[in-house]
């Protein structure tokens, strides 16, 4: 299964790493916690997954930094991380079959408020979504796949959050 990492990440790393329409603030800086993809229903998890197709992905040609990762593909079905910080990255590969997931931060629709998965091309490990940055508190990323596309598929590897 998916472990959680810590590492320390230079002053102005966050900068260089991220686009976002503001530029970080001094001291925005510190702690980054990977939450590598969990199973559903283990409270202890910064990800949890809601609907029965989710499903681990083990030995998948994609590749990712455990060699595993998550994907639904029914309309309706989600995954949650929940996280303290002051910005997320979320990092899924993209699919053939892909679909696209709209995405609420603490309730409300996010700055960026779809992520689309397909390619067209060779499937690959990459990041997909920025929360930007956020007040520094508990926050509640919510990844709800939507219909409309034969394919639905959502994946999700791991996020890396942020902290001051």
């Amino acid at each position: 299964m998916g472990s959680i990492r810590f590492r320390r990440v230079a002053p102005g790393a966050l900068a260089a790493a991220v686009v976002v329409n503001e530029p970080p603030r001094r001291g925005d800086v510190g702690d980054v916690t990977a939450a590598a993809d969990r199973p559903t229903g283990d409270e202890r998890s910064e990800a949890s997954y809601a609907g029965d197709s989710w499903t681990r992905c083990g030995g998948c040609n994609v590749a990712t930094g455990d060699r595993s990762y998550h994907y639904g593909y029914r309309a309706g079905q989600s995954f949650t991380l929940r996280f303290r910080g002051v910005q997320v990255l979320v990092y899924a590969p993209d699919d053939r079959f892909g679909g696209v997931a709209g995405v609420t931060v603490d309730g409300r629709p996010a700055a960026m408020p779809t992520v689309d998965f397909l390619t067209t091309g060779t499937p690959a490990n990459r990041h997909v979504w920025d929360s930007g940055l956020l007040p520094d508190g508990e926050h509640t990323v919510v990844f709800t796949i939507l219909p409309g596309r034969t394919d639905n598929v959502a994946l999700f590897d791991r996020a890396d959050v942020f902290t001051p």
